[in-house]
């Protein structure tokens, strides 16, 4: 067995080997010979095990594409869309998977949007490869792959209905139940669209528009 084969063996991916040997050619090319096949491949390695996150927690915007597991604690509606210079109707789905580090926004497109809405179930623990990027209400990832996995577990319990003990950081589109022990004055603020909120709080929770 050579070199490249070694470091293959001791990488766990999902990444075919071929794929993984294109990668360390052009990663010697690259390099300009300053690299053996060797190096290029634990250099391949490296790159592999970066994208592969532990928690949701370690998900960062810019990564090429990571790979993690997570429950799904909430799913949109299908909504669709045109794509520019296309006749074909596009579709998406976002679904908010969480783990015990947090919670994040994932995009289904198309054919997965079809299925997450017909198959997929708030409670299920899902096994998502994608890619990371900054959407409109925070950090999402974008699903090329998205498995259930129903031998896996996840610490995260999934409410109908939250108390203010029940939260976590990065959890979204809950119902929350809480008493109001006082409240701050209305005060306002400019949204991207140029209209007028509002807003105000309470030390037990938070909500834009109509609080109060």
């Amino acid at each position: 067995m050579g070199a490249i084969e070694d470091v293959y063996e001791d990488l766990e991916t999902d990444v075919e080997f071929e794929e993984f040997a294109a990668a360390v050619e052009d990663k010697v090319e690259q390099m300009g010979g300053l690299a053996d096949e060797e190096t290029a491949a634990m250099l391949i390695a490296h790159e592999l095990r970066d994208e592969q996150a532990d928690t949701i927690a370690d998900i960062e915007p810019g990564m090429n594409e990571v790979k993690f597991l997570g429950k799904v604690t909430s799913i949109g509606d299908v909504r669709t869309f045109e794509r520019d210079g296309e006749d074909a109707e596009g579709r998406v789905c976002n679904v908010d998977v969480a783990d015990a580090s947090g919670s994040v926004r994932v995009a289904l497109w198309d054919e997965m949007a079809t299925a997450a809405d017909e198959q997929l179930e708030v409670g299920q623990v899902l096994r998502v490869m994608g890619r990371p990027k900054e959407g409109y209400s925070g950090l999402e990832v974008s699903a090329d792959k998205v498995e259930p996995d129903e031998d896996a577990e996840v610490d995260v319990q999934v409410f109908d209905t939250y108390r203010v003990e029940d939260l976590s950081l990065g959890a979204s589109d809950v119902d929350l139940v809480g008493k109001v022990l006082d409240t701050d004055a209305v005060r306002t603020f400019d949204r991207d669209d140029g209209s007028e909120g509002q807003w105000r709080t309470s030390p037990s929770a938070t909500r834009r528009d109509g609080f109060g």
